[in-house]
């Protein structure tokens, strides 16, 4: 009897590792496809959701203006250097949006890089390159046809 609870238990991690890999594998696939997915992938709440929105207009407004490219580490969470990448974000961001209450450092700030800054700055980014190539295809080349 008790091999077949040691069994059982066995089972029951290797089901949960492959199911784990499995949602890995499927993030992969769709990751960055849509501002929704990420939502779904990074379980958002509310308040992270306005956030969101936050970030793309805060991308929108200053950071693509300023900085058509990202240097390579800008994903990095470096709380301790005061010219990394998130604390400029989170120090810019506090002063646009007093009421959203972001502190460029702490446990709650570094949940939300992760989670929430870090996959809709790359979102945004990657459809402002989409769209940047667009228009100089249609500059040059005409009217684009639809396929």
């Amino acid at each position: 009897m008790r091999d077949l609870d040691d069994r059982l238990i066995e089972m029951e991690e290797t089901n949960r590792k492959l199911k784990a890999q499995l949602q890995a594998a499927k993030r992969i696939t769709s990751r960055g496809s849509t501002k929704i997915a990420i939502c779904n992938d990074n379980a958002w709440t509310c308040d992270e959701g306005n956030l969101a929105d936050k970030v793309t207009a805060f991308c929108k407004k200053y950071l693509s203006p300023r900085y058509k490219f990202l240097k390579d580490g800008w994903m990095d969470y470096e709380p301790e250097n005061e010219r990394s990448f998130c604390f400029f974000v989170g120090q810019k961001m506090s002063l646009m949006y007093p009421n959203m209450r972001i502190r460029a450092i702490g446990n709650q700030f570094e949940s939300e890089w992760n989670r929430v800054f870090v996959p809709t700055i790359a979102l945004k980014y990657t459809h402002m390159r989409c769209n940047l190539g667009n228009d100089i295809q249609t500059q040059y080349f005409g009217k684009q046809i639809q396929s």
